[in-house]
């Protein structure tokens, strides 16, 4: 990642309860993830503003992980959340 901090925190614990994803292209990602044998689904997004984009990810499961900026003058912040599959 590009600039900015990198605060990291652990992804969660497969045993987190979670709320089932509602959204159809997470669940397909979620779906192919597992299939490759990859225990971990992470995105990443813009986090200023309202960070409704960061809410919904939360709401679908994920748990934020790393904060960072990028840009030119590192004025886009960015968020890292991850979810156990």
């Amino acid at each position: 990642m590009a600039g900015g901090s990198t605060a990291y925190r652990p992804p969660p614990s497969p045993s987190a309860t979670r709320p089932a994803t509602t959204c159809p292209l997470l669940a397909h990602a979620a779906e192919v993830t597992r299939r490759a044998g990859v225990g971990l689904l992470r995105v990443d997004c813009y986090a200023g503003d309202d960070r409704k984009l960061v809410a919904f990810y939360e709401a679908n499961g994920f748990a934020p992980t790393q904060t960072y900026a990028s840009g030119e003058q590192n004025d886009w912040p960015g968020r890292v959340l991850a979810r156990r599959v």
